[in-house]
């Protein structure tokens, strides 16, 4: 039962980014330029858009949440009363 070796390359973090952050497809090529493979990211590791250093503001964000909440009124209320008249 011969069945077709599947081969698993580690990449770099570098290039895993690399990869994941052009979105649709990448052509990989050699240091001559020649092509090697045609990747296409399976998933993105952050939404499109977002860098790590978005994450990592929005996490620094959540550890220091105490918590607080507003309702909409609230948010508005407090809204109407900054705006000049």
């Amino acid at each position: 039962m011969g069945g077709i070796a599947v081969v698993q390359i580690t990449v770099s973090d570098e290039l895993a980014r690399a990869i994941t952050e052009a979105g649709s497809s990448v052509t990989l090529v050699d240091s001559r330029g020649r092509a090697l493979a045609h990747v296409t990211p399976v998933e993105p590791t952050a939404p499109l858009g977002i860098s790590d250093e978005h994450l990592e503001e929005i996490e620094r964000r959540m550890a220091n949440d105490d918590g607080t909440r507003y309702t909409w009124d609230e948010v508005k209320s407090q809204l109407r009363a900054l705006a000049p008249e």
